[in-house]
């Protein structure tokens, strides 16, 4: 099962031999001892992702300016990785979700003014309006209230 792991921390971090850099995002094949003991030393994010279950997905992205950034339905996990600090960006949240829904975005770089939305008459709690480089949120789709509520 493969991990995505997120710096927490403002220095190079070196895990089983390989550069995490500041505030960085990398995907891992498995959980290792190293990121575990970061993972307790409060210096590294996990998630597990499991890419053979139906319906999750990854989606990545390398946006320019004023680019509107819509993962492809069933989309848990966003990477947005522009080329260097976007002035405006807007970022649509995935489309028909189903009920308990989680969605993560993770951005490479600086994005000054970030619009979010929520398509098909969704509420949108939480809403990102700026982004810093290696920033991240998390949201969880509730089908009963029809709304992404913010969960990290």
């Amino acid at each position: 099962m493969s991990v995505i792991v997120r710096s927490l921390i403002n220095m190079i971090q070196t895990l089983d031999a390989v550069a995490l850099p500041a505030f960085g995002t990398q995907i891992r094949v498995g959980s290792t001892t190293a990121l575990a003991a970061a993972v307790v030393a409060k210096t590294i994010q996990m998630d597990e992702i499991d890419s053979e279950v139906p319906g999750v997905t990854i989606f990545s992205v390398v946006p320019v300016t004023t680019d509107v950034v819509t993962p492809p339905a069933g989309t848990e996990i966003a990477l947005i990785n522009p080329a260097g600090t976007i002035a405006a960006m807007t970022l649509n949240m995935p489309a028909s979700p189903y009920d308990g829904q989680p969605f993560e975005v993770a951005f490479d770089q600086v994005i000054t003014a970030l619009t979010m939305a929520a398509p098909g008459g969704a509420t949108l709690k939480g809403a990102l309006t700026a982004a810093a480089a290696k920033g991240f949120g998390k949201w969880r789709y509730s089908k009963a209230a029809t709304t992404w509520y913010r969960a990290g």
